[in-house]
């Protein structure tokens, strides 16, 4: 009987020991537990924070895009406007060309114009002795006149002689209306080279405005000035 007694003593000792340990387990396991349960509410609270900040960076990116759409139908504008002043420039070498041809043209056409100046001007010497005979032949003919009297053959040589004069004259006139002419042409070239010449520097300022844009437009886009 003593012995029975003494077994259940022992056994609810053991029992007390086991229960102190279980319940000191179980209130570690419980601190635990609040401890894990502040960490997940920490989580929780820096997740809410990174989700806003996803948020924030997806509207940045969203402004971005829609910045980058609108540099880039920029760009589209610009290289359309390159391309048209491209075939502008174009068209004003083109027409430089055509000019340039004109110009060998009208070298040429004084070229032949000074050919024919210099022919005029031998004619002018060959008259000029032509002159001189008839001078002489005078100077020969009035003594006779004085002596002999009025020669039919002398009067009709002096009417043709006369005519050949009357006939270079109306050359002389021919050949400056025609030295008018050229000049008045090299006016009207002059003239167009002037129209030119502005045409161009409407060109360059043109491009120097474009140049200044791209300055502009590059360094936004991180590249580096034209």
């Amino acid at each position: 009987m003593k012995e029975n007694m003494e077994k259940v003593r022992y056994g609810r000792k053991k029992e007390e020991v086991i229960g102190d340990t279980v319940g000191a387990s179980l209130d570690t396991v419980g601190a635990s537990l609040d401890t894990a349960g502040a960490s997940l509410d920490t989580v929780r609270a820096r997740l809410d924070t990174v989700g806003a900040s996803l948020d924030t960076v997806r509207a940045r990116l969203d402004t971005v895009g829609a910045s980058l759409d609108t540099v880039g139908a920029s760009l589209d504008t610009v290289r359309a406007r390159l391309n048209t002043i491209g075939a502008s420039l174009d068209t004003v070498v083109a027409r430089l060309d055509t000019v340039g041809a004109s110009l060998d043209t009208v070298g040429a056409s004084l070229d032949t114009v000074r050919a024919r100046l210099d022919t005029v001007v031998a004619r002018l010497d060959t008259v000029g002795a032509s002159l001189e005979t008839v001078g002489a032949s005078l100077d020969i003919v009035v003594p006779r006149l004085d002596t002999v009297g009025a020669s039919l053959a002398i009067v009709a040589k002096l009417d043709t002689d006369g005519a050949i004069l009357d006939t270079v004259g109306t050359s002389f006139d021919t050949v400056g209306a025609s030295l008018d002419t050229v000049g008045a042409r090299l006016d009207t070239v002059g003239a167009s080279l002037d129209t030119v010449g502005t045409s161009l520097d409407t060109v360059g300022a043109s491009l120097d405005t474009v140049g200044a844009s791209l300055d502009i437009v590059v360094p936004r886009l991180g590249g580096k000035p034209v």
